[in-house]
């Protein structure tokens, strides 16, 4: 994936431009989503195969570990809208400080900032300033937890749970 969200050969850096591809969750494919089954989707596309948006670092159930980053290659927009929490845990607290960065793709340049602190049972929204796409948010949680600390089977060193969208 080149810097503009184009997805080029990795040999030559050749465009691609095939009629129909596979992706899996945390791609967003520029085009038409014809078909999903299980963790796959099938979409539509027109040439240059690109990306609208990408996500890293989330599990299945939306879950972060202790990083996750989401990459818009896209967006007209001035803004993009994050779900951040913990509202799905409702074991004790081990609160967890969260950082959302917006950052230029091309220089890294942070545009803007949110901190918050994460407990239990608890979520927010927030509304962060972007740059011209492309452009990058950062989420680190530092601690993470393990339901299993707490007597439940998830192994898992969970942040928090994260949606995205622009705005």
């Amino acid at each position: 994936v080149d810097a503009r969200g184009r997805i080029v050969r990795a040999a030559d850096g050749a465009r691609l431009a095939p009629r129909y591809v596979v992706a899996q969750p945390g791609l967003d494919v520029a085009g038409e989503q014809v078909a999903a089954e299980g963790r796959l989707a099938l979409y539509r596309t027109s040439a240059p195969l690109r990306l609208e948006s990408q996500t890293d670092g989330l599990y299945g159930d939306g879950w972060s570990g202790p990083s996750a980053t989401y990459t818009n290659y896209s967006a007209r927009s001035d803004a993009v809208v994050v779900e951040a929490g913990r509202g799905a845990w409702g074991g004790p607290d081990s609160p967890g400080r969260v950082t959302l960065a917006v950052e230029r793709v091309d220089s890294g340049r942070q545009v803007s900032i949110a901190r918050w602190i994460a407990h239990s049972g608890s979520k927010r929204t927030f509304r962060l300033r972007t740059p011209a796409a492309p452009y990058r948010v950062k989420v680190s949680v530092q601690p993470t937890f393990s339901p299993a600390e707490f007597g439940d089977p998830d192994t898992r060193q969970l942040g928090v749970q994260l949606a995205f969208r622009s705005e």
